[in-house]
């Protein structure tokens, strides 16, 4: 079963039809949206002049924008307790440990700071280097991209493929019970896509059209503009409204969807533990 489908671009818009923005940066807004407006409204041109929509964002950069910088966090704070377990340091230390890791070569630090992990045993010592070689690489990470997902599937060798699919699918189950998973989109390369709830944006209504051929005939300028890409099939788009009114359902979905997103958490973890060399 299709979460999306084609329609005609005669047909008038209506709720759960996919658009995607132009004119816009995409750094700041989202590309993609769903419109939420009533039906009936959009029918009677009941809008205020407005045409709602909920952000869809690809599912790379849902984990860029929403969920690496606690996951990175989350990550710096066991591996800094579990450091400081081996040198025991106190609060203030484990402070002054995190300032210097952000400003000087973990090398240099290493080498500082080798005269006390040399007396731990051999497997402490080891085990130190790695928590203290984390917390580096999390005090440093660039957190608009997912590189550092790499490093974390790295220390998980050789079972870095399996890493790297537990990563991506607990971050898919650990999403807000407002936000909506599709696995795909027609038409679009990319696969798995968020729909978030939490804010609504909002395009003038002129500016909003059937598809991008009428958008190039009728919008000049560089003036935001959307035109419809698929909709949502009708079971999903009940879904995504139902969501966005009561922030759960118990509606169920078919098992080969399931299997469709499994695909999708594949494709991520492949990304990252691609990147490793055997």
């Amino acid at each position: 079963m299709n979460e999306t489908e084609r329609c005609s671009p005669a047909q008038n818009l209506r709720q759960g039809d996919i658009i995607k923005i132009f004119n816009v940066d995409t750094q700041q807004h989202p590309s993609l949206g769903v419109i939420i407006n009533a039906d009936c409204d959009l029918e009677n041109n009941k809008l205020d002049g407005v045409i709602a929509y909920l952000p869809i964002f690809s599912f790379e950069e849902y984990l860029t924008k929403f969920w690496l910088r606690t996951f990175v966090a989350s990550k710096l704070e066991n591996s800094l307790k579990k450091f400081s377990s081996f040198l025991v340091y106190n609060d203030q230390e484990q402070s002054d440990l995190k300032d210097w890791l952000s400003s000087d070569p973990l090398e240099k630090v290493i080498a500082k700071l080798d005269p006390d992990i040399s007396k731990l045993n051999s497997k402490n010592k080891t085990a130190a280097i790695i928590e203290l070689t984390t917390l580096y690489k999390c005090l440093t990470a660039d957190l608009n991209n997912l590189e550092i997902l790499t490093y974390f599937c790295e220390l998980k060798k050789p079972a870095h493929n399996d890493a790297a699919i537990k990563m991506v699918l607990d971050a898919k189950k650990s999403m807000p019970d407002d936000h909506f998973f599709l696995s795909d989109i027609i038409d679009e390369k990319r696969i798995g896509f968020v729909i978030r709830m939490r804010r609504i944006y909002t395009i003038q209504a002129d500016f909003c059209f059937r598809s991008e051929a009428e958008m190039r005939t009728k919008a000049t300028g560089t003036v935001t503009t959307a035109a419809r890409k698929v909709r949502l099939t009708p079971l999903y788009q009940f879904k995504v409204a139902q969501l966005f009114a009561s922030q759960y359902s118990r509606v169920g979905l078919p098992n080969d969807i399931t299997d469709l997103g499994q695909l999708v958490i594949e494709d991520m973890a492949q990304q990252f533990a691609g990147a490793i060399v055997c």
